[in-house]
């Protein structure tokens, strides 16, 4: 991404230290969704191929969508008639896009390169238990019913938020 920058123009501002890491920061979050999107295929029950499949489909698919999305923004700021936005916008489209592309085509072939990951039913964690126990009703209430845990948060008592005395201990 830096080379193509310097390829663009030789003369780099300052603003473009902020390639790096809103590059890394995309490339990183698509590689995060398609992980866990493999990962709960493979709690589902389907083999590591069919899992690659699934979870490449499903969620290639929304990893595309955002990051044509960023690009489109990216590019926005390309517009900006100053040479340096020109040229931030420019490359950081051009990184967002690249991000997406080594991750697509990559992380497939080391996904099927790589041992399987040890993972647990999906019925037995609690990240699937925990939304429909605590989802019913109100988004407001949410909190009330559920804590971190799953259980009702310590100090709320009939959706009330108890509050402590000063000279009450913890």
């Amino acid at each position: 991404t830096m080379g193509f920058a310097i390829a663009m123009d030789p003369e780099v501002s300052i603003f473009m230290a902020l390639v790096p890491p809103v590059v890394m920061i995309v490339a990183i979050s698509d590689s995060v969704h398609l992980w866990s999107a493999y990962v709960l295929e493979l709690t589902r029950g389907h083999d590591k191929r069919q899992a690659l499949e699934i979870s490449g489909s499903e969620v290639g698919r929304a990893c595309l969508l955002t990051s044509v999305t960023t690009l489109l923004g990216f590019l926005a700021i390309a517009l900006v008639p100053a040479p340096a936005y020109r040229q931030l916008g420019l490359t950081l489209g051009f990184g967002a896009s690249s991000a997406l592309l080594i991750t697509i085509s990559l992380m497939p072939v080391v996904l099927s390169w790589v041992r399987e990951p040890e993972v647990r039913p999906a019925s037995s964690t609690r990240t699937v238990e925990w939304p429909r126990k605590c989802s019913s009703g109100p988004p407001t209430s949410a909190i009330q019913r559920c804590g971190r845990d799953g259980s009702q948060p310590p100090g709320l008592e009939r959706g009330r938020t108890r509050t402590r005395n000063q000279g009450e201990p913890g």
